[in-house]
């Protein structure tokens, strides 16, 4: 479920859920509806080689073509627009069997033809590279230029204030809200097992400090398992210490043991668990803490105060205070 997917994502939501499933997307991202959008699905590859498709994906496009507000084909692509009302929902409901998944699933495997659009020396090399150390290369993306599958021109409407944007504008970090919880909200037959690897890497401190809360806030999600790779303290934070595991490399070797910390976690504060975890003893940029260092070796009173005057509030910042006060005393400390 990467990045490239995740118009997929926000459609197949938006276009099935009920509007109480979606108030996590107005709340946070201002969303309340997507109200346009086009697919594009190209008949040859870049080199002019006919697309080959299977019934499956022939009934798929046919399907699309028949739920389309206006569509247009020539000898190179099909052009398919949609103007989402509440009748074209009900339509997209109908043709696919009142399933979000169904409808997702596919979206998805029109996208799976897109790797074709690689030039050939690329398709040889991934689908020949060895399978060393456990890892697999990983394919590029392939640009709209070339893509045979591609979603274009999405509208969403938001409100404070209400006005229509182009899906394109959103952030990253709103990019990674929809592929997180958009992906937890669509799958959320009891039992499923969803594997995020650091899923709030662009999310703002507000947003990680209720990842929790918004992860819970999905009805489903109550009765699945969600398993999290993080360095973030404030996910660690919403999490009981039953839950948590801490991986750690082995000095200079590539051998990596698991540990658990008696420790609770849940609750506990950003920095006690950057302390305990990441055994990162002081919470501020060692910049400033060189700097701080550096002003409490010093004798300069002005050169201290200097540096006292551009520090934020912080602990350690009340050790440069006491010094500057015993240096303008004459104490020597």
């Amino acid at each position: 479920m990467d990045r490239g997917l995740n118009s997929c994502i926000l459609l197949a939501n938006f276009i099935f859920k009920t509007a109480k499933q979606l108030t996590l997307f107005k709340e946070y991202l201002r969303i309340v509806d997507v109200t346009s959008f086009e697919l594009i699905i190209r008949k040859k590859l870049p080199g002019g080689e006919l697309v080959r498709l299977t019934k499956e994906l022939e009934k798929t496009i046919e399907d699309l073509k028949g739920l389309a507000t206006k569509s247009s084909e020539n000898a190179k692509e099909h052009i398919f627009q949609y103007t989402l009302d509440n009748p074209t929902k009900r339509a997209f409901r109908i043709r696919f069997d009142k399933s979000e998944k169904n409808f997702f699933l596919g979206l998805y495997k029109l996208s799976l033809l897109n790797p074709l659009a690689l030039g050939k020396p690329d398709r040889d090399f991934y689908k020949n590279a060895e399978f060393n150390d456990r890892l697999l290369v990983r394919p590029p993306d392939v640009s709209d230029a070339n893509a045979i599958f591609f979603v274009r021109n999405m509208t969403l409407q938001i409100e404070k204030p209400k006005k229509s944007i182009p899906y394109s504008s959103i952030s990253d970090g709103e990019h990674q809200f929809i592929q997180v919880f958009g992906t937890a909200l669509l799958f959320d037959e009891p039992g499923n097992l969803f594997l995020f690897d650091e899923p709030e890497s662009h999310f703002n401190p507000y947003w990680r400090a209720r990842f929790a809360a918004i992860l819970n806030s999905i009805q489903s999600t109550t009765r699945q398992q969600f398993v999290v790779s993080t360095h973030s303290p404030y996910l660690i934070s919403g999490c009981h210490s039953k839950n948590v595991f801490k991986f750690k490399r082995d000095g200079d070797s590539v051998s990596v043991t698991c540990v658990k910390d008696e420790l609770e976690t849940f609750g506990a504060s950003f920095e006690f668990i950057l302390k305990q975890l990441f055994e990162l003893k002081v919470a501020i940029s060692e910049e400033a803490l060189s700097k701080m260092k550096d002003a409490l070796r010093s004798t300069d009173v002005e050169s201290v105060r200097e540096t006292l005057s551009g520090l934020g509030e912080s602990y350690e910042r009340r050790f440069v205070l006491e010094h500057l006060l015993a240096l303008d005393k004459g104490i020597e400390k």
